[in-house]
């Protein structure tokens, strides 16, 4: 009769227990060490050439840290390949420098808005007075000649460039999403070679 008695009170224990709501202990786990953790908006970003191996680099590493990612390129099976791999949207052009306005247009339908543009490749090194949309914050060339954006002059709006011929696609890629930053607003007008 004792053994029924507790199996019958282990069996009610059991019961109580399952009905009753759990608790999630979520732990504040601090970064691991050498790394820093911050915390940002994710943005709609378009690079506008993905074709050179700094550029593509860049798309993985927004597309890494949970930005919206388009690009631009004239190789189509490149550029599929991609799109595939890091989940960004991917605009197949005859000639990138033709064909970014109508990208932009299109980014502003259905996503409401580009918060960055990353200009690649040649493309970078041929701007002149690039039409940004007013919902864009940060307008950054990247390059092996990239210069200084000619954009138009308005408040909250900052212009880079970054000369990739002496550091590697990784580098340069994690240092367009620090320029990206919303914390890295007060650099502006600055052209950095490596």
């Amino acid at each position: 009769m004792a053994d029924n008695y507790l199996e019958k009170k282990m069996e009610e224990h059991r019961l109580a227990a399952a009905s009753r709501p759990t608790r999630r202990v979520v732990s504040s786990a601090a970064p691991k060490p050498g790394f820093l953790e911050l915390k940002f908006k994710p943005l709609r970003v378009l690079v506008t050439d993905a074709t050179a191996p700094a550029s593509e680099a860049v798309v993985r590493r927004l597309t890494g840290v949970g930005c919206r990612v388009a690009f631009a390129s004239t190789d189509l099976r490149q550029g599929r390949e991609l799109s595939q791999a890091t989940g960004s949207r991917f605009y197949p052009v005859k000639a990138v420098g033709l064909h970014v306005g109508s990208v932009v247009d299109n980014l502003c339908e259905v996503w409401g808005g580009v918060d960055a543009m990353v200009l690649t490749g040649v493309h970078a090194s041929e701007q002149s007075g690039i039409a940004v949309p007013e919902s864009c914050t940060r307008a950054i060339a990247l390059g092996l000649d990239a210069q200084l954006p000619e954009c138009d002059a308005r408040d909250g709006l900052t212009v880079n460039a970054v000369r990739s011929e002496n550091i590697s696609a990784a580098d340069a890629a994690e240092f367009c999403l620090y320029l990206l930053l919303p914390a890295s607003s007060f650099i502006n007008k600055q052209l950095f070679t490596f």
